[in-house]
């Protein structure tokens, strides 16, 4: 039996990773973190893994299965590595899905951009607080159209003006992109995520470490925000 102190979606891949070195092998399971994961981790010289729903969506249906060595292939080395990002910065368990911006389209993004690949290294990487928002800014300006050194700012007035310049309806908020505030706690919780799940660790300190890392670049975690500033572009 294995005890997994913090996020056990970490040592249930590893420990698949593990098996398939000596056979092929098969991992159930629902969360999409396991199957990012699977193919940020899995090695091309090991046994075929394969990753399998438990639960059929429709009667009469199959299980439906991924094959990992095909999935990378077909994705791509580099952009596996950077799998992990991508998933935490459009959304996952810890995170909060981008209004606008599906996992597919970003992921289309990421493939065909080597510019955002870049972006995305600061994530992987140890990087400080400015580099991380910076970069998190720059992959948000890019993933809603905007031009190289835009910025956000730019970008939401550029977007407005032209909503408001030929649309006949009113403007709202949720439909506007997000602000760079948004964005800076944003890309400090996507940072944090990354570490926890792809730092190789064999005790707790090194994550207590990125906690107060965290902690200490988003003191308002801990409490309330006014909202003037920060204005959340978010869905639940």
């Amino acid at each position: 039996m294995l005890h997994a102190p913090d996020d056990a979606d970490v040592l249930i891949v590893k420990t698949t990773i593990e098996c398939s070195e000596t056979c092929k092998t098969v991992l159930i399971g629902e969360d999409t973190d396991l199957l990012v994961l699977l193919c940020f981790y899995a090695s091309h010289d090991s046994f075929n893994i394969l990753f399998r729903s438990g639960s059929k969506k429709h009667a009469g249906k199959s299980f439906k299965t991924w094959d990992i060595h095909k999935t990378q292939e077909l994705i791509g080395d580099n952009v596996c590595k950077m799998l992990p990002f991508i998933h935490a910065y459009t959304g996952c368990d810890s995170t909060s899905k981008i209004q606008g911006i599906g996992k597919g389209a970003a992921l289309k993004r990421f493939k065909t951009d080597s510019q955002m690949l870049d972006y995305a290294k600061v994530f992987n990487a140890k990087s400080g607080k400015s580099e991380v928002q910076k970069a998190g800014e720059n992959v948000m300006t890019a993933l809603f159209g905007g031009h190289e050194n835009e910025g956000l700012d730019l970008l939401r007035f550029r977007k407005f003006a032209r909503k408001v310049a030929i649309g006949t309806k009113r403007v709202h908020v949720h439909s506007i992109q997000p602000t760079p505030g948004a964005v800076k706690f944003l890309s400090l919780r996507v940072y944090y995520q990354v570490q926890c799940w792809t730092t190789d660790v064999d005790d707790m300190s090194v994550f207590i470490g990125y906690s107060i890392w965290f902690l200490t670049c988003h003191p308002q975690s801990v409490g309330s925000i006014s909202s003037t500033s920060v204005v959340q572009h978010w869905t639940w």
